[in-house]
This record gives structure tokens, C-alpha cells and sequence, in this order.
């Protein structure tokens, strides 16, 4: 079961992307890719980005080798046309005491 506020930090960048955010996103968790990466991702994709339902919450979960407090962590993203789509938002998560900072690493079909 992943944690709540683990789930929090992600919907937030999940409702970005839908909201096509795409600067906020940069601005806060971009990691790797740029406003207009994201944004263009997104338009290749070609589909409608909805919110995760609660079942999409059974996502893939990786503790780094290296540190224990950051996760990698890939979501399947779903769209109004598809439900569950192929497009997967790759993260990477690091606690900070009651909280983590998410990184979006990748925005990709899978």
C-alpha cells in the first residue's frame, strides 16, 4: 500500500499534466524534461488526460539501491478515450520528513 501523502504529491502532478500545467510543472517538479517537453509529450500522445481513478493507485514502486529514502516510481497515466492508457509518467520520489518531493523523469509510452 503506498502511503497517503505519497499519493498526494503524485495526484498533484497528475492534475497538472490534465490541467495542461505544463509551467507549474516545470517550475516544481520538472526534473528532466521542459515545459515544452511535457506539453509536447502530451500532444504526441494525441489523447485526453483524465485524473487517476482511485484503482490506478496499484502503480510501480522501485526503492533506490543507493538511497533508501527515494523511490522510482512509474505511473500509468489514463485518458477520457482509453481509460488506462499506455503513456507512463516515470518519478522519482524522495521523502523529506512528513512529505516528498516528486521529479518527473519521463513522460513516455510504454
Amino acid at each position: 500500500m503506498m502511503a497517503p501523502n505519497l499519493i498526494e504529491a503524485i495526484r498533484a502532478v497528475v492534475l497538472h499534466l490534465v490541467a495542461q500545467q505544463y509551467d507549474a510543472l516545470a517550475d516544481r517538479s520538472a526534473g528532466r524534461l521542459s515545459e515544452s517537453e511535457l506539453r509536447q509529450a502530451v500532444v504526441d500522445y494525441g489523447r485526453t488526460l483524465i485524473p487517476l481513478p482511485d484503482a490506478a493507485w496499484d502503480v510501480d514502486i522501485v526503492p533506490l539501491a543507493t538511497d533508501s529514502n527515494t523511490l522510482s516510481i512509474d505511473v500509468p497515466m489514463w485518458t477520457l478515450e482509453e481509460g488506462r492508457s499506455d503513456l507512463t509518467l516515470s518519478l522519482t520520489a524522495t521523502t523529506r520528513g512528513d512529505s516528498y518531493d516528486v521529479v518527473i523523469d519521463d513522460l513516455h509510452v510504454l
